[in-house]
């Protein structure tokens, strides 16, 4: 620091000559500063820019480790949410010759009711994805992620038994008939790549020789 030389205020060195020009215009030219108080006023202002650069790379720096860890918590709760869980219900009735036959309970659940396996990576529970829990015929479809294999074939091979267009729970279909599917009351050829939706209501007739 250096006192005025005109009113005694303290004043950094690098920062006289300004006072001078500012505060005292008048008196100022007359007072030129030396050349080595030039040098001794850049080199005073030397660690001022110094401290002012490092302060400017230091807020950059955490800027962009701010920007890091916002990507990588983003990225993280993205893949740690759990996949989307539909849960919905299609209602199957099935006959032999006119005669109902039961939906059993527990399809998918009991391991005597259970013989395929191919499709629990799509299930969150210790059961099929497509199962029953009462004789009512209501299938539900507790399915994790996209639905593509939600279908009704897919639900036979589950309970282990036979549906085509020939044969249905073991029954060839007799001479000139084929299994007949009605979906929500319209007739439609019977495929096991139906794809089962909510409150959908399915059913199947064979008749038999």
């Amino acid at each position: 620091m250096r006192k005025c030389p005109l009113c005694g205020t303290s004043v950094r060195l690098d920062r006289l000559e300004h006072h001078l020009s500012h505060v005292h215009p008048n008196e100022a030219s007359a007072l030129p500063l030396t050349d080595e108080e030039r040098r001794e006023a850049r080199q005073a202002g030397s660690p001022a820019r110094n401290r002012v650069s490092r302060t400017t790379a230091a807020i950059v720096v955490g800027m962009a480790l701010l920007v890091l860890v916002a990507v990588a918590a983003g990225v993280y709760l993205h893949r740690s949410q759990p996949e989307q869980m539909t849960h919905w219900h299609s209602t199957l009735s099935i006959s032999i010759n006119g005669v109902p036959q039961a939906v059993p309970t527990n399809i998918g659940i009991d391991a005597a009711l259970y013989k395929d396996h191919s499709l629990d990576s799509n299930s969150m529970m210790s059961m099929a994805p497509l199962h029953t829990h009462d004789a009512t015929g209501q299938i539900h479809v507790e399915w994790m992620g996209s639905t593509e294999g939600a279908t009704l074939g897919n639900f036979f091979r589950i309970w282990g038994q036979s549906f085509d267009s020939g044969q249905l729970l073991g029954h060839p279909a007799g001479p000139g008939h084929e299994v007949r599917m009605t979906v929500n009351g319209q007739l439609q050829a019977p495929s096991a790549s139906l794809a089962l939706q909510d409150g959908m209501t399915i059913h199947l007739d064979c008749d038999v020789a």
